[in-house]
């Protein structure tokens, strides 16, 4: 898609079964960035609760190479524009995706027919050069009881759990003795991941650096439904232009 003025793109499926075998269907649907802002490094956690997720990757270019380290195991993929691959992974497995041109990814749950929790839900994994120090985002406001959660990954370089402290509900909460899980590539840790449970409402996440980079997924599950988003997204990013 291409456009002489500004345009916003939208993609998804009205009512999508993850995985397609699974019953239990719910409208996905997300707003597509430019490729431009997509890029070559993602890490993500599993979901809390669930027993499995499955992650897409799309490429944006022809020949790209993609990594999926697992718990320091790794698959490799080539993919071509406009390709992609689908990967189910367990509850234990925390990924970094990598590539050597850009990629778009995204996260789901699976249907309540796996495990009795929720449904499907999509979310936007950001990558890692649209990382912040800090994040302010908003559960789900509803009258059905969800269970919420975030998912907080932050780069190696910048874990000091006790510089990183969550504001909810006008309480300033300490993120210091929350279990963090290093992320592998090819045997080196390069960021760290934590789940936390959380309530309804909106919520500040702060690394007291501020050069530090980090990010957040927010989601929650009720009886057969989910929700799933980034906590926030650096929109800063350069677009190269050749010299004529």
């Amino acid at each position: 898609i291409v456009a002489d003025n500004p345009v916003s793109v939208l993609s998804g499926h009205e009512g999508g079964n993850i995985p397609s075998h699974l019953k239990g269907a719910d409208c996905l649907i997300e707003q597509i960035p430019p490729t431009e802002f997509w890029g070559d490094l993602c890490f993500m956690a599993p979901l809390a609760t669930r027993s499995a997720y499955t992650i897409k990757v799309l490429a944006a270019y022809n020949a790209t190479n993609v990594s999926i380290w697992c718990n320091n195991s790794v698959k490799s993929y080539m993919l071509n524009e406009g390709k992609h691959i689908n990967r189910t992974l367990t509850s234990q497995e925390y990924c970094a995706i990598k590539s050597n041109k850009k990629v778009l990814v995204v996260q789901f749950s699976h249907g309540q027919q796996e495990d009795s929790i929720g449904d499907p839900m999509m979310t936007l994994i950001p990558a890692t050069n649209h990382y912040l120090h800090r994040l302010d985002f908003s559960t789900i406001r509803s009258s059905d009881k969800y269970s919420h959660y975030i998912n907080i990954v932050v780069l190696a370089e910048y874990y000091q759990p006790s510089m990183i402290y969550m504001i909810a509900g006008g309480e300033n909460i300490s993120l210091r003795s929350q279990e963090w899980v290093p992320i592998y590539v090819n045997d080196i840790i390069e960021s760290y991941a934590t789940q936390v449970n959380v309530s309804e409402g909106t919520i500040r996440v702060v690394h007291v650096n501020t050069t530090a980079l980090m990010t957040v997924i927010a989601y929650g599950f009720t009886e057969r439904a989910a929700y799933g988003h980034p906590g926030g997204i650096n929109t800063v990013f350069e677009i190269q232009f050749s010299k004529t």
